[in-house]
């Protein structure tokens, strides 16, 4: 597969992710359940992109890396760059997914939530800084 330089995927899906995130806000259910929903699902879109970039290996839509240097690369180095990026989001995606089940049922403050969220995020982002293409 030849690397094509475009964003449209990127965009129309953080198009969707928008449309699908107020749509969750119509559901008639407790705003602490929401919340908890809205924040999961805001992690999953963070590890379905870094899955969708594993795919496609559009890594350039990561800062940071251009699409010169990816096309540079060669399929090989930016499937496993791609991969390392997922499995750091996604690892945290499913500590996070069973955290917040677990907090919902000790009775938690959905601001414990959505700080660790917060920080796993960012964490995982500034984790992800060591690993070159």
């Amino acid at each position: 597969m030849e690397l094509k330089k475009t964003y449209k995927g990127l965009i129309l899906g953080l198009i969707g992710f928008c449309i699908v995130s107020m749509g969750v806000t119509l559901l008639p259910l407790s705003s602490l359940v929401l919340v908890r929903i809205i924040n999961n699902f805001c992690t999953f879109g963070v590890v379905l992109l870094a899955y969708v970039i594993y795919r496609t290996e559009y890594v350039y839509w990561y800062t940071g890396t251009t699409y010169e240097e990816a096309l540079k690369a060669g399929r090989d180095r930016r499937k496993s760059f791609a991969l390392k990026h997922f499995r750091c989001f996604g690892l945290f995606g499913v500590l996070f997914l069973v955290f917040s089940v677990v907090s919902y049922f000790l009775h938690m403050s959905i601001w414990i939530d959505t700080a660790i969220l917060f920080s796993g995020i960012t964490v995982a982002a500034l984790w992800t800084i060591r690993f070159k293409l």
